[in-house]
């Protein structure tokens, strides 16, 4: 998807250079499961010895169900799938340059929400239990003049006011 996606949202950067001001929302919805990385993404993470099926879902549950060489796998391959998406974003972000929008652009990265792959000895995602890994996903805004560059906070923020106070 995330080809696709940030291969889509790179060629619309034409017509909303010509249409400024503009909103543009990009979401990939990846890495989300079913995970399918390619083949070169998982080798740079996957312990060649695995001999194991590969493992591109989770149930959202006890992580009891996997073995301990099948969660190591179950990590590269979710951080495989990150690869593939930062690889894309990077197209993206490329063709933002490319035609000049980075000067007077606000770019904002954010997820909604994290997974679990055996932490807590858990797998995927749940409503009951909430440790960080599922609920503190990161938020980074980059501002053409450098406003706030390199601060970080600590702030407690959902993401329902994020489009509005980018707009106001």
């Amino acid at each position: 998807a995330a080809a696709r996606v940030f291969g889509e949202g790179e060629q619309l950067l034409a017509e909303a250079a010509r249409r400024k001001p503009f909103l543009m929302v990009v979401d990939s919805f990846d890495p989300h499961e079913f995970w399918a990385p390619l083949r070169r993404d998982l080798e740079l993470y996957a312990d060649p010895a695995y001999r194991g099926a590969d493992i591109a879902d989770v149930r959202y549950t006890s992580s009891d169900y996997l073995t301990r060489p099948q969660l190591r796998h179950l990590r590269a391959t979710y951080a495989a799938s990150v690869t593939a998406v930062d690889r894309w974003l990077g197209h993206f972000l490329r063709g933002l340059r490319r035609r000049g929008l980075e000067r007077d652009t606000v770019v904002a990265l954010v997820s909604d929400h994290g997974i679990y792959l055996g932490e807590h000895r858990l797998t995927g995602k749940s409503d009951s239990y909430l440790h960080p890994e599922l609920i503190k996903v990161p938020l980074l805004l980059r501002d053409p003049d450098g406003r706030g560059a390199g601060a970080k906070s600590d702030y407690w923020a959902t993401t329902i006011d994020l489009a509005p106070t980018l707009t106001a």
